[in-house]
């Protein structure tokens, strides 16, 4: 069994160094105070040297044409670090992850996505050059010299922060939202416009949000279940069997290294506001999924690409879960899902809904209109060729081999909302997913046990 330091700064270490093991660049932790939070640059927001080292891996023959404009490679350097500043703070971090940044020799990319489908070698030499950085006390705010217990990086961009607490030292998970609420600026680069999620955690329980906004700020729950992701139980986590601390999955799954350019690129979106919401001040949200949605998509997308296509599945539900984005989320991974041997898995992912949406606000909630605001976001990969029919339907989840090529919607907002999300991908089998008949069905979803994606049939 694990010997655990029971301190606030042993909790810091122990994260640090399991992440370094497992792939990520760092500091490895040591009795000495950590160094590498000095190569952080305040004034841009950015891990220069990461951002820079990315760029030459992966987009030699830019670089060089960056030298020769920069005057060399320092010039180039800043020349990049500025481009790249200036865009995060006219767009956002995910934005500028997926999408780039235009400079005088095109657009150069700032983050490398896995390959699908058949192997490529030169697409996996440059996904395994993506610049994954986990650096200790961050020293956010040049005034104060206050800091950041961990801040996570993605190729020189500050992507996620974490305030941590251990209960030994009297302190929990509700000492750091504090911290967060009451002694971190909103206005501060690195906080408010870099990090898109902050998560406050302790040995046992850990929470997220993706806004900070003082007192006003929502922490969300960001727990599996005393029972485990998928199992019955309580609010909180199980006890890990080798005796690590019960939230230990967050280090070890979450910012697992490839797990986490994979909530990058599939998951994390920005939730922009109609005209008229802009108009009545409403700000762009993003949207980062809890435990349990991400749990349940990855846990979905993983049987059907060992099982393939024509097996049935349920996933319990309580409500106000977070039904719609699953549906959304589970349709973009499904639709370029690949086997183990490269072969696409389905060619079309068919969503069938019994619920009408009336009301405004509903039909933003609704699983179309996250699949809408994810292809907005670049990342919501759907057939444009597809026609979609208005049909009020009922129907629980199946997944069938089929060559349909429609989407069944019980209303025109609805699909008006799934025709914009189309992105080009082509089709043969099919999964469709849906939800129990609006009469007399909905105690399927009224139990809060989550039964992560499980199989109906042998």
């Amino acid at each position: 069994m694990a010997v655990l330091d029971h301190t606030e700064t042993g909790l810091e270490k122990l994260i640090v160094g399991e992440m370094i093991a497992a792939g990520w660049l760092g500091e490895q932790p040591s009795d000495q105070a950590p160094i590498d939070h000095r190569n952080y640059d305040g004034h841009y927001g950015v891990y220069p040297a990461d951002l820079v080292e990315f760029v030459k891996a992966t987009q030699p023959k830019k670089w060089q044409r960056l030298v020769a404009i920069g005057g060399g490679e320092q010039g180039a350097g800043e020349q990049l670090v500025k481009k790249v500043a200036a865009d995060l703070d006219k767009r956002n971090t995910i934005d500028v992850l997926r999408k780039g940044v235009q400079t005088n020799v095109g657009r150069v990319d700032l983050l490398a996505r896995r390959p699908e489908g058949k192997a490529d070698a030169n697409g996996e030499a440059d996904y395994a050059s993506n610049r994954l950085r986990v650096v200790r006390q961050v020293r956010f705010d040049p005034k104060s010299n206050d800091s950041l217990d961990v801040v996570l990086f993605v190729n020189g961009i500050p992507t996620a922060t974490a305030e941590l607490k251990n209960r030994f030292t009297h302190q929990d998970v509700d000492h750091a939202i504090k911290q967060y609420k009451e002694n971190r600026d909103t206005k501060n680069l690195l906080l408010g416009r870099r990090a898109f999620v902050h998560f406050a955690v302790d040995s046992e329980l850990a929470f997220m949000t993706t806004k900070l906004e003082r007192k006003q700020t929502r922490f969300l729950p960001f727990n599996q279940g005393t029972g485990g992701a998928g199992e019955p139980g309580r609010a909180g986590n199980p006890s890990p069997a080798d005796g690590s601390h019960p939230t230990s999955y967050l280090w070890r799954e979450v910012w697992q290294w490839d797990a986490w350019l994979e909530l990058i690129e599939d998951f994390v979106f920005v939730d922009e506001p109609t005209a008229d919401e802009a108009k009545a001040g409403k700000k762009p949200v993003t949207i980062f999924p809890r435990f349990h949605q991400w749990d349940v998509v990855r846990k979905c997308a993983a049987e059907a690409r060992a099982n393939g296509a024509g097996r049935n599945y349920l996933i319990q539900h309580s409500a106000g879960s977070g039904k719609s984005k699953e549906i959304a989320w589970l349709a973009h991974d499904l639709s370029s899902l690949h086997d183990h041997d490269g072969h696409k898995v389905f060619d079309k992912v068919v969503v069938i809904t019994s619920s009408t949406v009336r009301s405004r606000s509903n039909r933003r909630r609704s699983s179309f209109a996250a699949c809408q605001r994810l292809q907005s976001n670049g990342s919501c990969p759907i057939d444009r060729r597809i026609s979609i029919r208005e049909r009020n339907t009922s129907a629980c989840a199946l997944m069938a081999p089929s060559r349909t090529a429609s989407f069944r919607v019980s209303t025109a907002s609805t699909a008006r909302s799934l025709r914009s999300c189309a992105q080009a991908r082509s089709v043969s089998r099919t999964i469709a997913s849906g939800s129990t008949s609006s009469t007399g069905r909905r105690d399927h979803h009224a139990s809060t046990t989550r039964r992560a994606c499980r199989s109906l049939t042998p």
